[in-house]
């Protein structure tokens, strides 16, 4: 259990931001701050010089956004599809929390890993798949994180999938008419998941399970005095030559130094946040 002043000190720390239905915050805190999605959904579009932007994934609760998810030459905004509650880390303070916790930093290489599967997805489904399958696939990870009432606009699922208003209005309305869906000013009622289903693209829903996530509960653990110093040093030290099978003690224990080295690098690489 954290202390009072541990407790006090994350708060000052840490900033929160309420973002509404609807509403686009760019990347600028991304620089300085990681972005931690406490509750709701978000939207990632990514545009390139001569093309439209498109939605590469969805972030629910217990995903991170650090700067190195921006790819080089791009520009990329966050939309809030229902209202977001989000929390900004300091650069330094997510960087300490990876170094000192390995269950947080299994957890961020894990987001990674997922946030680049899913954009890979996203580009192949976009070259293989007609428009009817990606919407009906669009429309099951919505609702994955939402339930069957979804926020969404035809103008929005147009632009995120970067194709014409008209097709998708035109898609709609077969599923609705099937009775699968049901249409709403500003919303889509999902009537019959199992059909819809049926009726998506072959690409996976949803990458990853609750493995990944994390929460400002983990990052202040992390941070807190009992994980920093030279007491933390040695109980790492300890927990890495246990599995080292060597020569005598003075070996065992450079060897362990070298691979806590190591994981704390790649830790720093991990977050892609400097300093």
């Amino acid at each position: 259990m954290m202390s009072d002043s541990t407790t006090a000190h994350s708060k000052e720390r840490k900033s929160r931001m309420l973002i509404p239905h609807g509403t686009e915050v760019h990347d600028a805190a991304c620089s300085t701050h990681a972005v931690l999605v406490e509750s709701g959904l978000v939207a990632v579009l990514i545009s390139v010089p001569g093309a439209t932007r498109i939605c590469v994934s969805l972030l629910g609760a217990g995903s991170v956004v650090t700067g190195d998810m921006k790819p080089a030459g791009s520009r990329w905004s966050f939309c809030a599809i229902s209202s977001v509650s989000v929390a900004l880390i300091p650069a330094a303070e997510l960087r300490t929390a990876a170094y000192t916790d390995a269950d947080l930093a299994s957890r961020l290489r894990l987001q990674a890993g997922k946030q680049l599967a899913q954009s890979s997805i996203v580009a192949a489904c976009n070259a293989q798949h007609v428009l009817a399958e990606r919407t009906a696939r669009w429309l099951t990870r919505f609702a994955h994180y939402l339930g069957p009432t979804l926020p969404l606009t035809h103008a929005f699922l147009a632009e995120m999938m970067g194709v014409r208003r008209a097709g998708v209005t035109q898609v709609l309305h077969t599923l609705q008419d099937a009775g699968i869906i049901q249409q709403d000013r500003g919303r889509i009622v999902v009537l019959d998941e199992a059909r819809l289903q049926q009726n998506a693209c072959a690409c996976p829903a949803i990458i990853g399970g609750d493995e990944s996530l994390v929460s400002p509960e983990m990052i202040d653990s992390a941070v807190s005095p009992e994980r920093r110093g030279r007491a933390w040093i040695e109980r790492e030290l300890q927990a890495r030559s246990n599995g080292i099978i060597g020569r005598d003690a003075g070996w065992i224990r450079r060897e362990a130094t070298l691979r806590m080295c190591r994981d704390m690098l790649s830790a720093r690489e991990m977050v892609g946040l400097d300093a």
